[in-house]
């Protein structure tokens, strides 16, 4: 993944970065010196605004090349890339898109969440379709160009038919988007990128067929006000479910996994935990992954979508020779079902019951400690 991060577009994200860091620790050494006017406050600000300046000339130096064919008074929120773009200036304007318009969804949301129609519906639907574009424009810049075909060949059909119930209502995807942004921002790279635009595309085919839906001649069915009130029906739109693999989320499995293991330690059987780390090029390569992983558990054993990269397993009655059995088939499946050759899993580690411990806070604490070994 290192090599990953030195597209000319990772490079001026992470310059910027560091440059609003810099200048925010600039603002707070004036406010210092400003409260307590002393001479040697004032030469380490000085000393810091020096700094600044090399790096807002270095900035400058870099943003030049690109800079000349920018349309003047471009907000943010017009953004539209070219295709195929990955310049400095598109990554650095698909980020600001992703920001501006996402912030706009959310406000969007709230109010067609109260009172839907068919109009502001089209609209968050344009939105998220403006988000997804940018998001291209990042995955495309942090993929290494020898990943890019084949990422694309698995990107899913945007003429596909829109999630079912199952997916989860909106609310539940555009609260998951939201997360996987932020991880995004505070860690760009490849993998986000590309699960994040399929999460968006996701969103931009629900929306759209919500909007379908209530421009029938016919009422809007009662499934239809389930997706656009958030109300959960129990058995599909569980609390506990994640809005786009349809596993269980953190607060759904330490709810049952927490469950497995009282009853396991009432009658004295073993319970193991499998902590794994993925990749994905995208949703869909994640989707695959879930679904090898799925096919090859047994039908009591819970599997949940714990994080944006982290996917864990528990498996009730399972001692360490079962459980080491199970890890070990897992990664053969992924590996082979790779055309390359390599896993979307990046690390696996375990933890077992009684041996690492007899709560589920211990026993990741251990797989923890194993997945960093």
């Amino acid at each position: 993944m290192q090599g990953d991060r030195h597209q000319h577009g990772y490079d001026l994200l992470a310059r910027l970065r560091r440059l609003e860091t810099r200048i925010v620790r600039l603002q707070k050494r004036w406010q210092t010196f400003r409260a307590d006017p002393r001479p040697e406050r004032l030469e380490e600000f000085r000393e810091a605004f020096a700094l600044t300046d090399r790096a807002l000339e270095e900035l400058a130096g870099q943003l030049e090349p690109t800079h000349r064919g920018a349309r003047p008074g471009q907000s943010p929120g017009s953004f539209r890339a070219e295709p195929g773009s990955t310049d400095a200036r598109a990554v650095v304007e698909a980020g600001r898109t992703l920001d501006h318009v996402l912030a706009e969804v959310n406000r969007a949301w709230g109010f067609l969440r109260r009172e839907p129609d068919p109009t502001g519906l089209g609209g968050l639907a344009d939105r998220l379709a403006r988000a997804e574009a940018a998001a291209a424009i990042l995955s495309r810049a942090l993929r290494p160009s020898d990943r890019l075909s084949a990422a694309d060949a698995r990107r899913p059909d945007p003429k596909r038919s829109a999630a079912g119930p199952e997916a989860g209502n909106l609310d539940a995807v555009l609260s998951r988007i939201r997360d996987d942004w932020e991880n995004l921002r505070r860690d760009p790279a490849p993998d986000r990128a590309g699960v994040l635009r399929g999460e968006l595309a996701e969103a931009r085919r629900l929306t759209e067929a919500l909007a379908s839906r209530m421009t029938s001649p016919e009422p809007p069915d009662p499934e239809t006000a389930r997706y656009l009130t958030g109300v959960d029906d129990a058995v599909r739109f569980a609390p506990y479910r994640d809005a786009f693999t349809g596993l269980y989320n953190r607060q759904g499995f330490d709810a049952l996994a927490g469950a497995e293991l009282k009853r396991c330690r009432r009658y004295s059987r073993s319970f193991g935990l499998l902590l794994i780390e993925t990749q994905p090029s995208d949703l869909a390569e994640l989707r695959n992954t879930i679904g090898t992983l799925q096919s090859l558990l047994r039908g009591y054993d819970l599997i949940s979508r714990y994080s944006d990269r982290r996917l864990v397993v528990g498996l009730p009655e399972a001692d360490g020779a079962e459980s080491r059995r199970i890890a070990a088939r897992l990664l053969r499946a992924l590996a082979g079902e790779s055309p390359e050759g390599v896993s979307a899993v990046t690390r696996l580690s375990y933890a077992l019951m009684p041996e690492d411990g007899a709560s589920l806070a211990a026993l990741f604490e251990q797989a923890e400690r194993r997945l960093e070994s």
